[in-house]
């Protein structure tokens, strides 16, 4: 009798992991093919300044030689999400606006006179409706370069754009 109990057992603790991995779902994936990207400029020795869009708009504040710049990601005319680089404060701002279980993930590098190319880890993976910020220690005038990737091991490339601080 103990044996028909355990077997019994055994068999109802897998269904229930096995549902429980089913409740989960699958991994998100990434996109395929890649998102669009619409790149918008700003001078910022021209600012204050602002671009619309769903989210929460853009707004550059005044810095003198910065360029700054949004990238407006879209699928099949669906606003996923934007990427932003912000002279004043040397910020990058991500945001994912989809809520659909993929994410975004960005990589900042730049070059600081004398010294090798700095290439920070790559930040990003929220889940819809979020932002993140980040501050790097740029010097006015410092060229950065962005890049946009659809997975964390920045092996699904989207694009890359260049402002400066």
């Amino acid at each position: 009798m103990r044996m028909p109990r355990r077997i019994a057992g055994l068999v109802a603790g897998a269904g229930l992991a096995a549902g429980a991995v089913l409740a989960m779902g699958a991994p998100a994936q990434a996109y395929s093919p890649d998102p669009n990207t619409t790149a918008h400029y700003r001078n910022t020795s021209n600012c204050p300044c602002s671009i619309s869009d769903v989210i929460d708009g853009t707004y550059f504040k005044y810095d003198p030689g910065g360029r700054a710049f949004k990238i407006d990601i879209t699928r099949n005319g669906l606003y996923l999400g934007k990427l932003e680089f912000h002279p004043y404060g040397e910020q990058v701002w991500l945001y994912d606006n989809a809520k659909d279980g993929d994410s975004f993930y960005y990589q900042v590098r730049y070059r600081l006179p004398g010294q090798p190319e700095t290439i920070e880890s790559i930040r990003g993976g929220l889940s819809g409706g979020t932002h993140i910020e980040k501050s790097y220690p740029l010097p006015e005038g410092q060229s950065v370069t962005i890049f946009l990737y659809d997975d964390a091991a920045g092996h699904d490339y989207i694009g890359n754009w260049s402002g400066i601080a």
